[in-house]
């Protein structure tokens, strides 16, 4: 009986002298990692800027295979993208792999004001400094803590780094290697922001899925002073703000969320897939059509599909002079 307590008190003191090792190695890791948060901020890769998603996966690469990974680039060009980062250790350890996973783009694309890193003391801003750019300096400096303090060959490690994160390429090509590489791991890790409250930090244990969807709609156009009437109706702004209110009143469920993130209307409405748009038109023409893009993010396919068939009944009920069509995006 002594003997087996010896034991317990033996391995319960070598984990916290291990787990005190591998806080003093990322400790000392923090000047070296804060110069490298904000090389990362600097180098803009907006999701859109394939060869700014390339820069980062550059330095990724490079801070990988110096800790000892097999690292290659997974190429997304023939769909609009930058590249993803795959990247694995094998060590001593046997067995599957625990799997770090994150994104080197942010929201940010190079016509956006903000570029670039900002430091006030303890704190800093910077496009992509939380989302994700931080969480990525925050996996190197627990990788490189393990190896300092001798932990890293203990278990087979993969990072899965993917450069379409906020605005996701064709899925069947652009996640087929990592949803390969989740069904191969024993876990998956995310370094994706942290949640702080009041007196403790919480994990996430679940990640609701991403849907975008595109609403356009038409009316007639014609001078304001025949508006409403039997000939031109209501006009595409009408419709489409009777479409969003009824999302607005009627979508709402526990764990989903749904969002309009950008609306035009007028005429010779425009909007690509980074958001940057145009539209023309006067305050005295009814407006002949009208754009509307947005997202639904849910917890299961059940969900995402319940949701889906409300926002098509609502976009059904047209106002008279006008037709809305809804799209999809699946993510």
């Amino acid at each position: 009986m002594l003997m087996r307590m010896f034991r317990i008190i033996w391995v319960f003191a070598t984990a916290l002298l291990a787990q005190d090792a591998l806080l003093t190695a990322v400790d000392a890791e923090g000047d070296r990692a804060t110069a490298l948060l904000e090389r990362l901020v600097n180098q803009n890769s907006g999701t859109f800027n394939a060869e700014g998603v390339r820069a980062i996966a550059a330095i990724m690469d490079a801070e990988l295979r110096a800790l000892g990974f097999t690292t290659r680039l997974i190429d997304n060009a023939k769909i609009g993208r930058g590249p993803h980062v795959f990247a694995e250790r094998r060590g001593r350890g046997t067995g599957k792999p625990v799997l770090l996973i994150g994104h080197m783009d942010t929201v940010f694309e190079p016509s956006s004001p903000f570029q670039k890193w900002e430091r006030n003391g303890r704190t800093a801003v910077g496009p992509g400094i939380a989302d994700m750019k931080g969480g990525l300096v925050v996996m190197l400096a627990a990788l490189r803590g393990l190896q300092k303090s001798g932990e890293i060959d203990s278990i087979p490690l993969t990072v899965f780094l993917t450069g379409d994160e906020e605005a996701p390429g064709e899925v069947a090509i652009s996640r087929r290697e990592f949803i390969e590489a989740g069904k191969a791991a024993r876990a998956a890790l995310c370094f994706e922001t942290g949640i702080r409250g009041v007196s403790q930090d919480f994990a996430s244990t679940a990640r609701r899925g991403f849907v975008g969807w595109e609403l356009r709609s038409t009316g007639v156009a014609a001078h304001s002073g025949q508006m409403f009437t039997e000939r031109v109706g209501y006009g595409a702004a009408f419709e489409m703000s009777r479409v969003l209110d009824e999302f607005r009143q009627k979508l709402k469920e526990p764990n989903m969320t749904y969002n309009v993130g950008l609306m035009l209307a007028g005429a010779n409405a425009k909007a690509d897939r980074s958001g940057t748009s145009s539209v023309t038109g006067k305050d005295n023409i009814v407006p002949a059509e009208a754009v509307a893009r947005g997202e639904v993010r849910a917890l299961s396919p059940e969900q995402v599909a319940r949701v889906k068939d409300k926002m098509y009944a609502i976009v059904a009920k047209s106002l008279p002079g006008t037709k809305s069509e809804l799209k999809f995006e699946e993510g």
